[in-house]
Order: C-alpha cells, then sequence, then structure tokens
C-alpha cells in the first residue's frame, strides 16, 4: 500500500512550491500544491525532508518534489488513510503510479 500525505502548510503563501527534482535548487513547476491537497508519496527522502509525490485530490501540480519541512514547520503530514494502488488503477488507468514509468514518461 502506498503512503497518502495531505498538504497542511502554504496556508499564509498559497501553496507549497512543487519542484522539477529532489534538489531545492531545480526548477519549479508553474502552480503551488494547495494547502488540504492528498498526493501520495512515489519516494521520500527523510534525510533531506523531500517527498516525490503524485497529486490525488485539491490544487495544484500533478505531480513533483515538495518539502515536507521548512524551518521547523511541517507541511506535510501522513494521512490516516491508505491507498490499494491495484484497486486505484483500476479506477483510474491512465495514472500511473509506478516511479520508474514516471521517468520513462
Amino acid at each position: 500500500n502506498s503512503k497518502i500525505w495531505e498538504v497542511v502548510g502554504g496556508t499564509t503563501t498559497g501553496g507549497l512550491i512543487v519542484r522539477c527534482s529532489k534538489e531545492t535548487s531545480s526548477s519549479e513547476v508553474p502552480g503551488r500544491l494547495a494547502t488540504g491537497a492528498l498526493v501520495v508519496e512515489l519516494e521520500h527522502d527523510e534525510k533531506v525532508e523531500r517527498l516525490h509525490y503524485e497529486r490525488l485530490s485539491g490544487d495544484g501540480p500533478e505531480r513533483g518534489w515538495v518539502s515536507t519541512s521548512c524551518r521547523g514547520k511541517q507541511l506535510l503530514r501522513l494521512s490516516n488513510e491508505e491507498l490499494d494502488v491495484a484497486s486505484f488503477e483500476e479506477e483510474s488507468p491512465e495514472l500511473n503510479l509506478e516511479p520508474e514509468k514516471l521517468a520513462m514518461q
């Protein structure tokens, strides 16, 4: 099962900055990931507090990299919801949640 995260930060800035890759120096993706959005974890680097996601609900870029915290403030939190990827893919066959295949698109 994949982990679901909820955006809890960005309330005063219109959402979280989304970047093309893990590095915070990489290019910004147009738009911000809105507070309250739910995303599925594709990759999580706890050491540098970066999350590669695909958006499930809410507004913002469909996929990208965001910071999970900033200056000690939590920006995303793990949701209690769990996603059964197999049933999700049956409902939405156009979404491919496998990172290896995403990289090839």
